[in-house]
């Protein structure tokens, strides 16, 4: 299903709700670019270690964006004896989305840099994909850093920004001159101003010394001196800005009911403004409900926003208790990008990183580290398209498990793994084909995240004996779990493909993460 600005709070509930239901959720990402390396402190080591990786990781993420999210929710229905899927695509906007004159101000507030590689892009256009789309159709995003800036909560308050102020001691003396007359013109009125039964007709008129169209400076001049000594009052720019009216706000839908609803239009605007970042919240098992604005998709006060808030709260308490198995293919890039642009800055430490990534998503499974474990530097670099082709042709597409005394052996696949777990294997591919375009378009320009790790098997570095992540050799047994599954049903969580498969991503070639989380 295609998702745009126009369409997204509308359908906001069903995504929700497909992925609370949802056993599998995958995330397939296109980025503004890729490749950082022009712009890294120091040249990558033909032979990076994975500290050196992630660095590159890291900046690129920071520096480019995600233009477009596609997530495909997965699960196992019954009757069908199959797996279904449902699809979701958005294009994300890179600013602020909406034309309300909130909107506008919070785009002043929260002015990010774009960055674009012409490269990616000319990529993304010869595969179809239109970066208009991105302008005119994008959904918005506000990442839960900024969203607790100090300057959103000012800009939800109504408060001028510090930044803004304008300091008058360093104004040239013709301009301190002017402040000092508009300031004595609206003192001699403030106390009649003040007065409950002044009419709005009853305003200060301020002109510029020269009698023509006052300039940007004189109006914000003008503003601040209002905001600083007249409370329930507001300065408009009159005869086209040939001067400002101070009148008091006393009429209908003024004075402190006028301010309540210009809080309630900004609070709004904070609301819309965060977008798609509800889905990751919701994947990772965090609150999103309260975060909705139910006038953003049903009248206030309906029947249908009082209810919206009870489902929600239902999506938000089954995600909590259990989270989807979070899926990808060459996930580790695709992690550095969804943290930054959702939740904040990247950590320093790809320690940290790992830990913070296996705390928000507990249960993590990587296409490309499940086809190509266990191969060598001489094994081909399959995108994933190549992936499902090759198990298309009958070829195994997991490699074969360490060997497992304890079960009974299986000749076709050498005595290393039961039927049912290359089943299992086999079937996720199937779920995630069916529903989403065969590979990322930048999958098959990934030569330079492959070139980091040529020739040599990559490795954690050293670090503390408590983050340093367990090898699949060192990694306890688990015992032997009896599950009554149907065929063509994948393994559960706690079976043995999963121990050797689960919360691993390939870096690079050959080189792998492994999230730790607590």
């Amino acid at each position: 299903m295609e998702i745009d600005c126009t369409n997204f709070w509308r359908k906001l509930p069903s995504i929700l709700k497909a992925i609370s239901e949802a056993k599998y959720v995958s995330v397939d990402l296109e980025m503004s670019g890729i490749s950082a390396k022009p712009f890294l402190s120091k040249p990558t080591p033909s032979i990076p270690t994975l500290q050196e990786i992630y660095d590159g990781a890291r900046v690129a993420a920071e520096m480019y964006t995600i233009l477009q999210f596609g997530l495909t929710c997965i699960n196992w229905e019954p009757e069908k004896k199959s797996y279904v899927t449902k699809t979701f695509n958005l294009p994300l906007h890179p600013g602020v989305v909406g034309d309300s004159v909130a909107s506008k101000h919070l785009a002043s507030v929260l002015d990010r840099r774009f960055r674009l590689s012409t490269s990616s892009l000319g990529f993304l256009e010869g595969h179809g994909f239109s970066i208009l789309d991105v302008f005119s159709k994008g959904v918005p995003y506000l990442s839960d850093s900024e969203a607790g800036l100090q300057s959103i909560d000012d800009f939800i308050e109504g408060k001028r920004q510090a930044n803004d102020r304008i300091d008058v001691d360093r104004l040239s003396s013709e301009s301190r001159e002017f402040y000092r007359c508009v300031q004595e013109q609206v003192y001699r009125r403030r106390h009649f101003m003040e007065l409950s039964d002044v009419a709005p007709s009853e305003a200060i008129e301020v002109y510029g010394p020269h009698k023509g169209r006052l300039n940007s400076l004189q109006k914000r001049l003008i503003h601040q001196i209002v905001e600083d000594q007249l409370e329930n009052c507001r300065a408009y720019p009159r005869n086209g800005g040939t001067y400002m009216e101070i009148s008091k706000l006393d009429g209908p839908g003024e004075g402190p009911h006028h301010i309540d609803v210009n809080h309630k239009y900004r609070k709004q605007a904070v609301a819309k403004q965060t977008g798609a970042r509800l889905l990751w919240d919701a994947i990772c098992g965090k609150p999103f409900a309260d975060k909705i604005d139910s006038a953003l998709i049903f009248r206030e006060n309906s029947v249908e926003a009082m209810q919206l808030d009870i489902t929600l709260k239902k999506y938000e308490r089954q995600l909590r208790n259990q989270q989807p198995i979070f899926v990808g293919h060459n996930l580790f890039w695709d992690l550095c990008f969804l943290h930054s642009m959702f939740v904040g800055p990247l950590p320093e430490s790809v320690d940290a990183f790992r830990t913070i990534t296996g705390e928000e998503l507990p249960r993590i499974v990587d296409t490309k580290y499940l086809f190509t474990r266990g191969t060598d530097e001489m094994s081909p670099d399959l995108c994933l398209s190549e992936c499902f082709d090759a198990e298309a042709a009958g070829l195994p597409p997991v490699p074969p498990l360490p060997p497992m005394p304890e079960l009974p052996p299986v000749p076709y696949y050498n005595n290393y793994q039961p039927p049912i777990v290359v089943a299992g294997a086999r079937q996720v591919g199937k779920a995630v084909l069916s529903s989403a375009s065969k590979g990322n378009l930048l999958e098959e320009r990934d030569e330079d995240v492959a070139a980091l790790a040529k020739f040599e098997t990559l490795q954690p570095e050293a670090s503390s004996a408590t983050k340093a992540p367990p090898t699949p050799a060192q990694t306890p047994e688990p015992k032997p779990k009896s599950h009554s599954r149907v065929p063509g049903s994948l393994p559960e969580w706690d079976e043995k493909l999963w121990h050797y498969y689960g919360n691993r991503s390939r870096v690079g070639v050959f080189g792998r993460m492994f999230y730790t989380g607590n």
